[in-house]
């Protein structure tokens, strides 16, 4: 979970969950804590929260199709290997989406 709050121009400023990230491997913790400072520094963190929602509903799309098709290849069968892996990305995908709309809820 990441934190929101105002910085003294009224900008958003986000910080992410310390402990989440330390889960996280190197790499990927680097380059989240390396665009989380660059948002904060141009004050962009609402808009690219927004544009993340946007690009994440686009993706959830596609891959509610995707999972359509490969629950109708599969024979309705929900427990066929790619059927249940497709399931998963799409539950990963409604999280990360609903975790961003709560960002930008937050006061």
């Amino acid at each position: 979970m990441s934190f929101t709050s105002p910085d003294n121009a009224g900008r958003l400023q986000i910080e992410p969950d310390a402990a989440a990230l330390q889960t996280w491997c190197q790499s990927d913790r680097e380059a989240a804590e390396h665009l989380t400072s660059w948002l904060n520094a141009t004050g962009a963190g609402r808009k690219a929260v927004e544009d993340a929602i946007d690009g994440g509903s686009v993706m959830w799309a596609r891959q509610a199709n995707r999972y359509e098709e490969l629950l109708r290849d599969a024979g309705y069968d929900r427990s066929n290997p790619l059927v249940q892996e497709s399931d998963r990305e799409l539950k990963d995908l409604h999280v990360g989406i609903e975790h961003a709309r709560e960002v930008l809820d937050d006061p």
